[in-house]
């Protein structure tokens, strides 16, 4: 078997080019990682980061100061944008960047049958435990009037592109995560059952991170899966 690692759940120690990381719990004030493909290349492009959910909200900074914020319309533009929105915000494009990512890191069909030629039967995938219905790189718009490409990424606004791409972590308000498409998986799954091959889903993290580290998710936060996952919703 072989395992496909910091596919569908990042690890800061895969991105730190030839520095290497020192520890799998990169120290919580030396973020690590400096590059995403294919679109968060290097720090000028994207924030360092040492955990997925950092990532998110790194990168949602960074387009929010990259993007232009002139909003100056007429009237009639204004009449216009009540119907259809015009530009994708900043949270969409973060998620944007990750899916690119995912999409890209392996050619399934060509990865698998590789795999296959080497020998092994069987392959192993963590996971984020944060996944959606929605695939953020083949949304169809259907109001032709709108002039949108049929297979345009996300065209709403941001507080849509958080409710179907991303999942609030229960025990951190202000930490989000970047959902799987579950179409996405069963694609892989199809292809892994193509080539004969065995597939290991690792449900490599959960809400509030498991323990310290960067594969938790929330690193730098530090995990409280287990200290408050057993909590009542309404305490007496």
């Amino acid at each position: 078997g072989v395992n496909l690692a910091s596919w569908f759940s990042l690890e800061d120690w895969f991105f730190v080019g030839q520095n290497g990381a020192v520890e799998v719990a990169t120290p919580d004030t030396d973020r690590a990682a400096s590059c995403l493909p294919p679109l968060h290349l290097d720090e000028s492009t994207g924030p360092r980061w040492n955990s997925e959910t950092d990532l998110l909200v790194g990168l949602v900074e960074h387009y929010r100061t990259t993007t232009s914020t002139d909003t100056t319309t007429t009237d009639e533009e204004e009449d216009d944008r009540q119907q259809m929105p015009t530009t994708i915000g900043p949270w969409g494009k973060a998620i944007k960047t990750i899916q690119s990512f995912r999409t890209s890191y392996y050619d399934m069909d060509v990865e698998l049958r590789n795999i296959k030629d080497l020998g092994i039967k069987y392959v192993r995938v963590p996971l984020s435990w944060c996944w959606t219905d929605y695939d953020p790189l083949s949304i169809v718009i259907k109001n032709e009037t709108w002039g949108a490409p049929k297979d345009s990424l996300i065209y709403m606004n941001d507080i849509e592109v958080k409710e179907k791409f991303t999942c609030q972590d229960p025990f951190y308000d202000d930490v989000y995560w970047p959902a799987i498409p579950r179409n996405f998986v069963l694609q892989f799954l199809r292809t892994c059952g193509k080539y004969g091959i065995g597939a290991t889903l690792d449900l490599h993290t959960y809400p509030g991170g498991t323990s310290i580290g960067t594969f938790s998710g929330v690193w730098p936060r530090y995990s409280r899966f287990w200290t408050h996952g057993d909590v009542p919703a309404v305490e007496k």
